[in-house]
C-alpha cells in the first residue's frame, strides 16, 4: 500500500449518504484536507487523485463534484481548468455577486445611484469621493464591468 493510500485509509471517514471520504486531519484555511508527504504539505484531494486516477495533467486543477473541500474520494474528483471550475460553481449556484459577496464595499443601490449621478453629468472623480472604493471601481461599476447584474 502506498503512503497516500495508507493516509487515506487511516484518516478519511467514509460518509455513506454522500459517498464522500472526509479527511479528518489537518485542513487548510480554505477547508481542504492536507498532509505532510515527502517533506511538503500537500492537498489530500490532489494526492488521492494522483494515487487512484493518475497524474494531474499540466495546467489543470483537481475539482470536486461533491463540493466538499475535505473529500478525497477519487470518484468525486476530476481534472479541470479554471474555466471548468468557474462553470461548475455557477451551475451549482455557489457564485456570489454584488452585496452577497462578503468583501463588497458597495451595494446594489449604491451602484444605481452612482450610475444615475454619472448619467446626469456628474464627474466620476466627484462621485468617487462619496464611496469607500478606488475610482477605478467606480468606472467599472458605471461601465457594467462589475455589478453587471444591476440594471
Amino acid at each position: 500500500m502506498s503512503c497516500v493510500a495508507e493516509l487515506v485509509s487511516e484518516h478519511a471517514e467514509a460518509v455513506s449518504e454522500s459517498g464522500c471520504w472526509i479527511w479528518t486531519r489537518a485542513l487548510s484555511g480554505a477547508g481542504y484536507g492536507q498532509a505532510r508527504v515527502d517533506g511538503r504539505t500537500q492537498y489530500m484531494h490532489r494526492l488521492a487523485y494522483e494515487e487512484y486516477v493518475g497524474p494531474i495533467p499540466d495546467g489543470l486543477f483537481v475539482l470536486h463534484r461533491c463540493d466538499v473541500r475535505c473529500c478525497c474520494n477519487p470518484d468525486h474528483l476530476f481534472a479541470g481548468t479554471t474555466q471548468d471550475n468557474t462553470a461548475d460553481m455557477v451551475k451549482k449556484g455557489r457564485n456570489t455577486r454584488g452585496s452577497e459577496c462578503k468583501t463588497a464595499k458597495l451595494n446594489e443601490s449604491d451602484v444605481v445611484r452612482i450610475r444615475e449621478r454619472y448619467n446626469s453629468g456628474e464627474r466620476v472623480v466627484d462621485i468617487s469621493q462619496d464611496y469607500p472604493v478606488h475610482i477605478r471601481n467606480i468606472y467599472a461599476a458605471i461601465r457594467g464591468e462589475w455589478w453587471g447584474h444591476v440594471k
